[in-house]
């Protein structure tokens, strides 16, 4: 990310929020890119305290490990399928990575993401309590084993 590029994104998000006529809070981490932001209207930005950034941010309360999880078990489900095809099975196409991406983000339930924004302290007014074990981190796990033997863990 560069700062010319999350600015235009600013500007814009700016523009739409100033077209709904509606104003929103927008929560940043202190990376050097945030620092410069234009004037906004319509979206206020909040800087988390420094060094927070990990204790406060939802994705990282979880949604990223779970999304990492679908996509390794996207790519564990395409090696099975090349090997059982008996195909080539050291490179994925940019095409199939953006599939497997696409599956994995449409993995990743809105329980996992109200659980991580609770988590992290930032309730919503729609939020049921649910457990935080998510048990989704555990996701497929048993087709790792499937694999040929390799030196590689399912965690790697």
């Amino acid at each position: 990310m560069i700062t010319e590029l999350f600015n235009e994104w600013l500007v814009s998000l700016n523009s739409d929020m100033k077209r709904e006529k509606r104003h929103i809070l927008l929560f940043l981490d202190n990376c050097t890119v945030h620092n410069n932001a234009p004037p906004l209207s319509n979206v206020k930005l909040q800087f988390f305290p420094p060094n927070s950034t990990s204790k406060l941010q939802p994705l990282d309360q979880g949604i990223i490990h779970n999304f990492k999880t679908f996509y390794r078990r996207e790519v564990v489900k395409s090696v099975l399928d090349n090997l059982e095809n008996q195909q080539n099975v050291t490179t994925i196409s940019i095409l199939t990575a953006l599939i497997m991406i696409d599956k994995a983000l449409r993995a990743v339930t809105l329980l996992t993401i109200h659980s991580c924004f609770k988590k992290s302290g930032l309730p919503s007014r729609n939020l049921v309590d649910v457990d935080y074990t998510l048990t989704e981190f555990n996701a497929e796990p048993s087709l790792w084993e499937a694999l040929p033997e390799q030196d590689l863990t399912f965690d790697d």
